[in-house]
């Protein structure tokens, strides 16, 4: 494709401030043309991050921001029927990435959505189908699967760094007063709460990175009075006999913090707040160079990449995002139920 990509947003809340940032920082190939919200105060609320931030114009920018040639719309179709568009990004309450998606595909559009993936295995599954049989790009917003340092530990594990995994463990904490009030506290619009948002993030990166399969989780989620989960505890086997324990919290009062760490037969990866150590077969504690790790980039590049047929992506990033959405969907099903559910 000679011109630039034509994406409209489905949805224009706070990620699509992120990502309308990143379009015009970073993805000189693409180009925002279409924004849409039920909400007219979120429409103007990201119209005047564009008119106004200093760090969209330049040096800072590779395309011009010219807020007069975006159309909006408050309604979905009318956008996807009306705007001319190569490909949208689904931005939307967690619950209604499965019609917005579907009506995207449907109509030849490519489709970029913000995790998670969708709230149910059936619902990924038939998009999956929908998204080959149309010949266009789907793809799930996991920042880390694009991130130098996760690539860097994805590349130790395949290599055999760590040897065989015997034990992993995962945690990530979030303030979460922002929740309350919001649709991120509707389960209708939701489908979920800190595991399916933030913690999905955690989850997909787990399942990339390890290259393990699961056999089983065991789950109990907390709401602490709220309709949808602020504390998750999951204990995960996998095929191999390893076991991971992951704990997800948003009824807390400090900075974001999160950390991975794998442990094998051979040595141990753990990632914690950006900062890589690694243990070899001495057993003693490294920090490796930083100049070894893999180019970052960021979901919207590889996305108009791919679309343009510079890059290809990852054969296993739709079934890491379906296993996620499994992974999830199963913990709460483990949770109500105070029992193990079983891998299909």
């Amino acid at each position: 494709m000679e011109n630039k990509v034509r994406i409209g947003f489905i949805g224009s809340g706070g990620i699509g401030i992120s990502h309308a940032g990143m379009l015009f920082q970073q993805v000189k190939d693409a180009q925002l043309v279409a924004l849409q919200d039920p909400n007219p105060g979120a429409l103007d609320k990201l119209i005047n991050f564009l008119k106004t931030d200093e760090y969209l114009k330049p040096p800072h920018i590779v395309n011009e921001v010219n807020v007069d040639k975006i159309a909006r719309f408050s309604n979905y179709c009318d956008m996807l029927d009306n705007a001319q568009l190569d490909a949208v990004f689904v931005l939307s309450p967690h619950t209604l990435h499965y019609e917005h998606i579907k009506a995207a595909l449907e109509r030849g559009l490519h489709v970029l959505v913000e995790k998670p993936f969708t709230c149910s295995v059936e619902q990924g599954k038939e998009l999956i189908k929908l998204a080959k049989s149309k010949k266009r790009i789907l793809m799930v917003s996991y920042q880390r699967h694009t991130g130098g340092v996760f690539k860097y530990m994805k590349d130790l594990i395949a290599q055999g760094f760590a040897g065989d995994i015997s034990l992993v463990s995962a945690y990530q904490i979030q303030e979460g007063k922002v929740r309350i009030g919001t649709w991120r506290s509707d389960p209708k619009l939701a489908g979920g709460g800190q595991l399916n948002d933030s913690g999905s993030h955690l989850l997909a990166e787990i399942l990339w990175i390890t290259g393990l399969k699961m056999k089983e989780v065991y789950a109990s989620v907390n709401n602490h009075g709220l309709n949808v989960d602020m504390t998750d505890a999951l204990t995960v086997t996998f095929s191999n006999g390893a076991r991971c324990s992951i704990g997800v919290s948003a009824q807390v009062n400090v900075p974001y913090s999160e950390e991975l760490t794998i442990w094998g037969s051979k040595g141990a990866i753990m990632h914690r707040d950006g900062q890589l150590t690694l243990y070899g077969a001495d057993g003693k504690a490294y920090q490796p160079d930083k100049a070894q790790f893999p180019a970052s980039s960021r979901p919207e590049i590889v996305f108009v990449n791919a679309i343009n047929g510079r890059e290809a992506l990852a054969e296993d990033d739709l079934r890491i995002a379906l296993d996620t959405v499994w992974l999830t969907q199963s913990a709460y099903i483990s949770s109500n139920q105070r029992k193990p559910v079983t891998y299909k």
